[in-house]
């Protein structure tokens, strides 16, 4: 039996949440949302397995780039995949961790799923 990959997408704006989970959970991933730091937080801090954080940080609650880090820490092993438009992109330090960067366009849904499956070494989801 092969592994699910358990995905948390967190975005401040609902249409995109929605449609990045409903696209990756049709490729066979588990995808959870969050839409603010707090959310975000409870997840993280949550026992139990995850693989991956695709996250726009422009989420409510969310002060700035420390704030995020101390809320990674909990999770020190998860591969992060920053969603966002390509200036906030580049102004964000997080090196160390594995962390990849997606630029937002019509496209980036299918640039996920390639960062998922190969940055991330992920298997094809069941």
């Amino acid at each position: 039996m092969k592994t699910q990959w358990i995905i948390l997408v967190a975005d401040r704006n609902p249409h995109i949440r929605n449609f990045v989970q409903r696209e990756l959970g049709a490729a066979g991933y588990r995808v959870y949302t969050a839409e603010t730091a707090d959310q975000l937080g409870n997840w993280l801090r949550r026992p139990g397995r995850m693989d991956a954080l695709v996250i726009d940080p422009d989420i409510p609650g969310l002060a700035n780039a420390d704030h995020l880090n101390r809320l990674l820490c909990a999770r020190p092993e998860l591969a992060v995949i920053f969603h966002c438009l390509a200036a906030d992109c580049r102004a964000l330090p997080y090196a160390g961790r594995n962390t990849v960067y997606v630029e937002k366009c019509a496209q980036s849904v299918d640039l996920l799923k390639e960062k998922l499956h190969a940055v991330f070494s992920l298997p094809s989801p069941m």
